[in-house]
């Protein structure tokens, strides 16, 4: 049985506003164990974005940045890279290795549905 991206997805969400500071970011991905928030968008005809604990050392942290200023917006990455629930978990790995990336959002139709990570990926094997 060939695995797909809805096999290995995590479906709770946490997500956040562009104006949240990152020290909430911080607090936030240390409760819940977790290396990526979703980033809100404001309008329905924007992408989404995504926030992840590289984004958070290497542009707040090793900058010796104030998390209690430093907001969502500023560091963030936008556009996300998007799949779909259907794509074979192995064409998501071609995917993200031709992409750079290490987290891929999945998304039906409209409708933000998951996120799936390299680790992800890497437990289908």
């Amino acid at each position: 049985m060939v695995m797909k991206v809805t096999d290995i997805m995590t479906k709770d969400l946490v997500r956040v506003e562009e104006s949240t500071t990152i020290s909430w970011v911080i607090s936030k991905m240390k409760h819940f164990k977790i290396r990526s928030l979703i980033v809100e968008r404001a309008d329905k005809n924007e992408p989404y974005g995504l926030i992840t604990v590289r984004d958070v050392v290497y542009k707040v942290i090793a900058k010796g940045l104030d998390p209690e200023v430093v907001e969502v917006k500023d560091i963030m990455s936008r556009p996300a890279i998007y799949v779909s629930p259907d794509m074979d978990v192995k064409e998501t790995a071609e995917f993200m290795a031709e992409k750079g990336v290490s987290r891929v959002l999945v998304k039906k139709e409209d409708k933000l549905v998951g996120i799936a990570s390299l680790f992800d990926v890497l437990k289908a094997f």
